[in-house]
């Protein structure tokens, strides 16, 4: 499926995460979506480094490669956290590092970083649909919003300021 179809990725992601490979920047993508999908299209892409973690949805294949289920335990948007960091090889990356830059498209998704330990987090926002009806409710939970399709230059100039 992913080799058939174009995804296109948000402007400027190729640049941030080759950013933070070439400055050790651990990189966690957490998703309630299906984790071997987004491990396919960064693949794809050229953009799955050393530095990062998926923790995601995984899917479950019998001997014929038909998907029969998924790893527990379910992600969805009510339960993203990083408590569940813990028990990941991504746990020792982040363990000495204070600071979190989190990126999300969800307000719920600025719960993600409770239970690690950090003394400061920027919350991002991506704000891709009924931005006029959601924006002041993103506003006022994130510390940033990058609304529609725009590019991620916003983040690469924090990261290189840092």
């Amino acid at each position: 499926m992913i080799e058939q179809n174009n995804i296109e990725l948000r402007p400027g992601l190729d640049t941030m995460l080759s950013y933070c490979r070439d400055t050790n920047v651990p990189f966690l993508v957490f998703s309630a979506g299906i984790g071997d999908l987004i491990e396919r299209v960064l693949l794809k892409h050229q953009l799955l480094f050393d530095n990062m973690h998926i923790v995601s949805n995984m899917m479950q294949f019998d001997q014929d490669d038909v998907c029969v289920g998924f790893n527990e335990p379910l992600i969805h948007v009510l339960n993203k956290s990083e408590v569940q960091v813990e028990k990941t090889p991504y746990s020792p990356l982040v363990e000495n590092r204070s600071n979190v830059i989190l990126i999300g498209d969800s307000c719920a998704d600025t719960q993600m970083a409770h239970g690690i330990k950090h003394d400061c987090c920027l919350n991002i926002g991506l704000l891709n649909h009924d931005i006029e009806h959601l924006e002041p409710r993103y506003l006022q939970t994130f510390d940033i919003v990058i609304e529609g399709d725009a590019n991620l230059n916003p983040i690469m100039e924090i990261l290189e300021f840092m």
